[in-house]
This record gives C-alpha cells, sequence and structure tokens, in this order.
C-alpha cells in the first residue's frame, strides 16, 4: 500500500467489523507545508496561553487547575466566547469567528494540538490560510503532525490528566 493511506478500526456493527482505508496527504505535500504549519502552531500555541491565563485570571482559578475547576469557570476574556469543552476550553473571538480549543489536560503546556481543532484553528484565524493540501481536517492534519514529530520539528507531551499524551511545537 502507498505511504500516503490511513488505516483505521470505523467501528463495528452486531456481526461485521468495519476498517476504513483513506488516502491522506503525501510526505512530499507535508515537506513544502512544513514552514507554514510550524508558524500557525506556534501561533496557536501563543494565543491558547493568552486565553488561558486569561481565563484562570478572571475566574480566580489558578492556571494548573482549570481542569479541576473548569465547571466553576463562568467569565470569559473581553471578545470571547469560552466554555469548557472534554479536555479543552472551546473559545471563538465573538469578532473575527476565530476558534482556539486550549487544551487543558497537559498541565502548563497549552500548545498541545488536535488534529481537527487545530485545523479549525487555521481555518478560523483571519492572518493564516488552511493549505489546499489538507483536504481532511483530521486524518491529513494528524499524518501532517506525525510526520513533523518524526521530525523532530514537534513534541510528545505526556498530560497531568487521564496520562494522555499529545503533540506540540518544539
Amino acid at each position: 500500500m502507498p505511504e500516503n493511506y490511513s488505516v483505521f478500526d470505523a467501528g463495528c456493527t452486531k456481526y461485521w467489523s468495519k476498517i476504513t482505508v483513506k488516502q491522506v496527504i503525501s510526505e512530499k505535500e507535508i515537506e513544502s507545508l512544513i514552514p507554514e504549519i510550524t508558524a500557525a502552531a506556534k501561533e496557536f500555541k501563543k494565543q491558547s496561553e493568552f486565553l488561558a491565563k486569561e481565563i484562570s485570571k478572571l475566574n480566580d482559578v489558578p492556571i494548573s487547575k482549570l481542569w479541576e475547576k473548569s465547571d466553576e469557570i463562568t467569565t470569559s476574556p473581553i471578545g470571547w466566547r469560552c466554555y469548557h469543552h472534554g479536555q479543552h476550553f472551546y473559545c471563538e473571538n465573538l469578532e473575527s469567528g476565530q476558534v482556539v480549543e486550549v487544551p487543558i489536560w497537559y498541565g502548563g503546556e497549552f500548545g498541545v494540538l488536535d488534529p481537527y481543532f487545530f485545523s479549525q484553528f487555521i481555518s478560523s484565524t483571519p492572518s493564516l490560510n488552511m493549505p489546499v493540501s489538507i483536504v481532511d481536517w483530521y486524518h491529513d492534519m494528524s499524518r501532517v503532525m506525525d510526520i513533523m514529530l518524526k521530525k523532530g520539528l514537534m513534541k510528545q507531551v505526556t498530560g497531568t490528566t487521564y496520562e494522555v499524551s499529545g503533540i506540540a511545537i518544539t
């Protein structure tokens, strides 16, 4: 099978298991996107850290306790609508429509990227453009992140909650 296919468990029914084979972005295409993705990941980390600090300050919750106290978060930074969303805080800029999913399961590391949410961030950020070769926001971006991790351009981050791991820009 060519290198740019993803095979994954797509679930099952009562009698059948399903797998999906999906064409994803090639390594050659990824090479040309590295500078663009790196810049976007750094911008994501900057904005995510800013929002985490603001949420923490406005709600008088230590930044290290955002997950534990997530139900007590009621105030968003001015111009933003934020709410607890799984292992993130979903934050939407009310003027630009930009969406930042702030990860809160990794201690003080707020640059951990979820492939789909990172794609959503790029697409909704006016100063960034989604590369045309990223067709499937989850599977293509996941492959980009995996390749950048192998090249040492991203790093594996261990969560402080639920023994999860994620990928962030170095």
